[in-house]
């Protein structure tokens, strides 16, 4: 393999493990002063493309969704001029700094096209197949966790905020974890709180405050709904001496905010 077919191959694959390359790679300087720009070339495209994404990317896009002001200004990202680019191979050799804004914005981008799809598909449910479903998909983790490690109260009443909803400082401890979540009503927040009895699972439903003292199974979990003011909770829990004890909880430790949207 001559200078010039190893540098397609370069171009091509720079990982082929076809004989001729390989050989070819430590054939002379030239060849292995080439094979290394390449792999630093490699490396620094897969640096750039590298986005850590939060766990709860999805909850944080929809709390974004519902939350925002109708009227705040859309979000722009610059990308570089296409004057200013140049030679392309040299401009991506000299720096990918604006990479990983477009990875996120895509992972974004995604993201926000889930979490409207899945609240439609959650509205279509019933709410005894979406508290199944919903259950199934991340309950008994979060419980786990949430008992290991407790979120901060701060950052649980900011998830709350969300809904426009407050939390009692006074039961402040008993309350370990929140998201945002979808419900059949858009969209919610998933709590656990610690009682006497055990933990539970309580799951915020906006706008439907005509859910009341129905009570069900889910995945042999006992499970209750309460109504409030303006929405209504699904307390889900192993015994009815939690279900009682939170129903109790979150008639004292939740408030709910005058203008929550319908």
């Amino acid at each position: 393999m001559n200078y010039l077919e190893f540098k397609r191959q370069l171009m091509v694959d720079p990982h082929s493990h076809e004989p001729a390359f390989v050989a070819a790679r430590n054939l002379d300087d030239r060849h292995r002063q080439a094979y290394e720009q390449a792999m630093r070339f490699e490396a620094g495209i897969e640096q750039a493309l590298h986005v850590q994404v939060p766990h709860d990317l999805a909850e944080i896009c929809m709390a974004k969704v519902y939350a925002a002001d109708a009227q705040s200004a859309d979000a722009h990202t610059t990308l570089p001029d296409a004057s200013s680019l140049g030679n392309p191979v040299a401009t991506l050799r000299q720096g990918w700094q604006w990479l990983p804004a477009m990875a996120a914005g895509l992972v974004l981008g995604i993201g926000l096209t889930a979490s409207v799809f899945m609240l439609q598909q959650v509205g279509e449910q019933s709410i005894s197949a979406y508290l199944a479903s919903h259950w199934e998909d991340d309950g008994p983790d979060i419980i786990s966790r949430s008992v290991l490690e407790p979120m901060e109260a701060g950052n649980i009443q900011r998830i709350l905020a969300t809904l426009n909803l407050d939390m009692n400082k006074d039961f402040s401890s008993q309350f370990v974890f929140a998201k945002n979540c979808p419900t059949p009503t858009g969209l919610g927040v998933h709590l656990v709180v610690m009682t006497e009895y055990g933990p539970a699972t309580v799951i915020y439903i906006p706008s439907r405050s005509d859910y009341n003292a129905e009570s069900f199974q889910v995945d042999g979990l006992q499970a209750q709904l309460v109504a409030l003011q303006q929405g209504s909770v699904a307390i889900l829990g192993n015994t009815q001496s939690i279900i009682n004890s939170t129903a109790d909880l979150i008639h004292k430790a939740l408030q709910e905010k005058p203008g929550l949207d319908a």
